[in-house]
């Protein structure tokens, strides 16, 4: 039985029937909007030229998958684990940032894209925040 569940059949009260709930959608909304921006950023690794890029590509493409798998393993771990977990997705988050940043600098990716795609880091960050705040 997953931790999710035995938190749902320990809940003793509606209310925290209700946090828990909220906590799930929140988990599942975050881990969706992970997994797109990880294809995001597939996406764009795809234009790297081969002969110059191919450690970097791997390293966007890793990081940016991280953070959608961390929030998955987080949802099924205790109050400790899940906190580990969400940790371990910003830290990820912190990385792909600086990784396309760096693509940038090397004109790999063009300015406005790697501004979108900055700018879906920050929401998600925002994000990984609300989620903790829900599991609180």
């Amino acid at each position: 039985m997953s931790n999710q569940k035995r938190k749902l059949e320990g809940a003793r009260s509606l209310n925290q029937y209700h946090q828990v709930i909220d906590m799930v959608y929140t988990a599942l909304e975050v881990w969706d909007e992970g997994m797109a921006l990880a294809s995001l950023c597939y996406d764009v690794t795809t234009e790297f030229p081969a002969e110059h890029s191919w450690v970097l590509k791997t390293k966007i493409r890793l990081a940016a998958s991280r953070i959608a798998a961390s929030v998955a393993k987080a949802y099924e771990q205790s109050s400790e684990g899940f906190w580990y977990h969400i940790q371990e997705s910003q830290e990820s988050l912190l990385e792909l940032k600086t990784h396309l940043k760096f693509a940038e600098r090397l004109s790999l990716v063009e300015p406005r894209v790697n501004a979108a795609l900055l700018v879906n880091c920050d929401l998600m960050a925002q994000r990984l925040v609300s989620l903790q705040a829900a599991a609180s």
